[in-house]
């Protein structure tokens, strides 16, 4: 007696998870590439740059060290006729202290979402990333439809 083989749907699940987080990337990375700042869309404000050791309660979270330089420089800025103060200077980007004496003004990048975040130096978006991002998405989606086809074309056959 012959075993009549029905489809396993379940087998498709992991591959199509899978298929909609890559493509996700695959949209999100081609959005990337329009832009030339991590901080696209974020507002100029103007600042001044205040003693550096001075304690901004709440902002120790900027403190970070790249390259051997602390990267912390304490910053007010002006929004709406409101004062903020701040000490990130980029999430990558790293600066010389020193360009930033006391007094100094400067312009600051915020967040019109969230006025509270803001920068002191723009991230530049990393596009040959996105191009690896770009390639390695497609391969994984090539791949992916390539077994799914053969699969299906093999269970159609049996």
């Amino acid at each position: 007696m012959a075993k009549n083989k029905t489809f396993n749907v379940g087998s498709l699940i992991f591959p199509a998870i899978v298929l909609g987080i890559t493509v996700y990337f695959l949209v999100a990375c081609i959005n990337g590439l329009d832009q030339t700042y991590v901080e696209e869309g974020w507002q100029e404000a103007p600042g001044v740059i205040l003693a550096q050791d001075m304690e901004l309660p709440g902002k120790d979270n900027a403190r970070r060290k790249a390259e051997g330089v602390e990267q912390m420089i304490n910053y007010e800025y002006t929004v709406g006729g409101v004062s903020y103060r701040s000490n990130s200077v980029s999430p990558n980007v790293t600066v010389d202290p020193t360009d930033y004496p006391q007094g100094k003004a400067v312009t600051v990048y915020y967040n019109p979402a969230d006025v509270n975040r803001s920068v002191l130096a723009r991230t530049e978006v990393a596009k040959l990333s996105l191009y690896v991002m770009i390639l390695l998405c497609g391969c994984i989606i090539g791949v992916i439809v390539y077994y799914l086809q053969r699969d299906l074309r093999q269970r159609k056959e049996k």
